[in-house]
């Protein structure tokens, strides 16, 4: 026996309130860890292309001329990225005319949007 009736419709509804709550809290977090994820490649796409302009660099300066590829880089001055998560895009245009250098973002389905 109770002493106080209880008003189901207030109780559905509290219910309803922590269920949208947490869904959202959800959301939100997945939302933040996605957000976080662009950062991170993003700050790894700017690592990348600092090393390669490094690496460049020393090599005009310590050959008096530009490499003519990126393998160049790898072989001779130390240069190591991962090939399945970056492209990059190596534009020689002469021994004396500083490389286009771009660094792309790859997913495990192609390239990432940015």
């Amino acid at each position: 026996m109770h002493l106080y009736r209880k008003n189901k419709s207030i109780a559905d509804f509290g219910i309803l309130i922590s269920v949208v709550l947490f869904l959202g809290v959800v959301v939100y977090f997945f939302t933040a860890l996605n957000n976080m994820s662009d950062g991170i490649d993003s700050q790894q796409k700017e690592a990348l292309h600092k090393a390669i302009d490094n690496a460049v660099v020393s090599c005009y300066a310590v050959e008096g001329c530009y490499p003519d590829s990126i393998e160049y880089l790898e072989e001779h001055y130390g240069l190591t990225y991962d090939h399945e998560a970056f492209y990059v895009e190596y534009g020689s245009f002469g021994v004396n005319i500083r490389p286009a250098i771009n660094v792309i973002v790859l997913e495990a389905g192609g390239v990432k949007d940015e």
